[in-house]
């Protein structure tokens, strides 16, 4: 977590000279380009990074690491050539200014690294080398900030989409150099009937697992394509602030928490040893970091955004009260989803995420008067879906803790 709390540092500090940079609207068009990357992540790898920490064998992990690598770069070539094709016939696929359509051929390439330094994290995290995989977000990060903040200055907006790209790739690199050694020492002796048995074995990632999380991103995604599709690209612009500022917390301990939810639960159930006790100190340690956080932005949010970012993004703080709920409520239960992960529950995961993912699309559908009331219905729709998740972690913790009492 200390690690991870550096990495996000970074580009915490560097957002209130990021934004008085670059324009509402680049901000918008960044954020798009960023939300694609992240849909797109999870489509290259098919999610079989999850299975890395559930592998009982060091060659079973280094096969499934080496394989999402080949995954990516298939996926990889195949999606550019089919943004070329379209692009020569004049498609804007992000349905974007023309001034800004070259970013799009950068979304396949960021996304590609940003699946394989995920994988080398997960690597680490079941080597429970978790300071070295925090030590790739530090890389990401301040790669990123550099060419971003130097852009900046010389007023090139490319420097926001090409900087997360160039981050994604340096983290990535380090990740597969830092690994070189493990992936030596465990490979396969036939890499590839290991790459497909293991494939096989674990295939309920790309089954189910794959199809929650393309689900579940989308969801956080779909703030920003739905302030798009009913709004504008300004209004994408101080929403993407808002997001931003509100998953802070999660950035910072959410992700770390997860990984390490997983490992711990993964380790209990291996051992049919009982998980109630470690569910309710990682159910404990959320709420402690949720409240204070609440507290903050739904009583001094508009103000503390006018004077960090500068007076024109106090909207961003309006948007951010009216979403401070929810955002609380994901901070303290996301993290607890990777116990379903865990408990070999993927199916039930993903059941959740389809019901979640049809209630937030439904929102494409409705007609809304003003961003104020379509931020009210989010809010609220939120926070119905992720204590219904509460809930359903909690059904099959006692399940688990009456089949090996």
């Amino acid at each position: 977590m200390g690690g991870t709390f550096i990495a996000q540092l970074i580009p915490i500090l560097l957002q209130p000279v990021l934004k008085r940079l670059f324009t509402v609207e680049e901000f918008g068009v960044f954020d798009i380009y960023f939300r694609s990357v992240g849909l797109l992540a999870i489509i290259f790898s098919l999610k079989y990074e999850k299975a890395i920490i559930l592998c009982k064998s060091k060659s079973d992990s280094v096969s499934i690491y080496i394989g999402i690598i080949f995954l990516g770069l298939v996926s990889f070539i195949i999606t550019e050539l089919i943004l070329f094709i379209l692009g020569s016939f004049g498609v804007n696929i992000l349905g974007i200014q023309e001034g800004y359509s070259l970013i799009v051929y950068l979304v396949p390439f960021s996304a590609l690294f940003f699946s394989i330094n995920l994988a080398s994290q997960l690597m680490f995290i079941r080597q429970k080398r978790f300071m070295a995989s925090s030590s790739l977000k530090i890389y990401r990060r301040a790669s990123e900030g550099l060419i971003q903040s130097g852009s900046g200055f010389f007023g090139q907006f490319g420097g926001l989409p090409l900087g997360e790209a160039i981050g994604n790739f340096t983290a990535a690199l380090a990740g597969m150099l830092r690994l070189r050694k493990e992936l030596w020492s465990h490979m396969p002796t036939n890499l590839l009937a290991s790459i497909k048995k293991n494939a096989r074995n674990y295939s309920e990632f790309p089954k189910y697992a794959f199809i929650s999380n393309l689900l579940n991103t989308f969801v956080l995604s779909a703030l920003t394509f739905q302030i798009f599709a009913k709004f504008s690209i300004q209004e994408v612009g101080y929403a993407e602030l808002t997001q931003r500022m509100l998953t802070v917390p999660s950035a910072l301990i959410g992700v770390s928490l997860g990984q390490i939810i997983l490992q711990r639960f993964s380790a209990a159930y291996n051992k049919s040893a009982s998980v109630i006790r470690l569910f309710k100190g990682f159910l404990i340690f959320g709420i402690l970091i949720a409240i204070p956080f609440f507290i903050t932005i739904y009583f001094w949010g508009p103000a503390i955004f006018g004077w960090v970012f500068g007076q024109r993004w106090d909207v961003s703080g309006i948007y951010a009260k009216s979403l401070i709920l929810s955002a609380s409520l994901l901070l303290i239960i996301s993290p607890l989803g990777q116990i379903l992960i865990a408990l070999h529950k993927i199916k039930t995961n993903s059941y959740w995420e389809l019901g979640k993912f049809l209630v937030i699309a439904s929102l494409f559908l409705i007609e809304f008067e003003s961003i104020g009331s379509y931020l009210k219905i989010y809010n609220l729709l939120l926070v119905l879906i992720y204590f219904s998740y509460l809930v359903i972690i909690l059904t099959h913790i006692i399940k688990y803790e009456k089949s090996i009492s």
